[in-house]
């Protein structure tokens, strides 16, 4: 079951690597950030794991760095229902943060 969840987290980590360029998508794609960090986290995966499979993928950004050791600040939880709300709840803070930073910005 690792092996599947970090094959697909490669998947979307190379399809993010490519949508990085669009400002625009900015957001979402540390949202996706998020949600793999938190998949990997809720299910076991050791951080070091996924910060080699972040690094692999072309990303040594230090904020996606921080967003997956963020991550691993929240405890693993027994339950699919928690594991589940974790992932939402840690997409939607990410993604909240990025949407008031860049607003700031403008």
């Amino acid at each position: 079951m690792t092996s599947r969840i970090l094959a697909s987290a490669a998947l979307v980590l190379c399809v993010m690597s490519s949508a990085q360029a669009a400002e625009k998508d900015f957001c979402k794609y540390l949202e996706g950030y998020a949600k793999i960090s938190m998949d990997a986290n809720q299910t076991g995966i050791p951080l070091s794991d996924l910060l080699k499979l972040i690094k692999d993928n072309g990303n040594e950004s230090e904020l996606v760095n921080d967003i997956a050791m963020d991550a691993y600040d929240v405890p693993r939880y027994s339950s699919e229902k928690l594991q589940q709300e974790s992932i939402v709840e840690y997409q939607n803070r990410i993604y909240l943060k990025c949407l008031r930073a860049t607003r700031e910005k403008k």
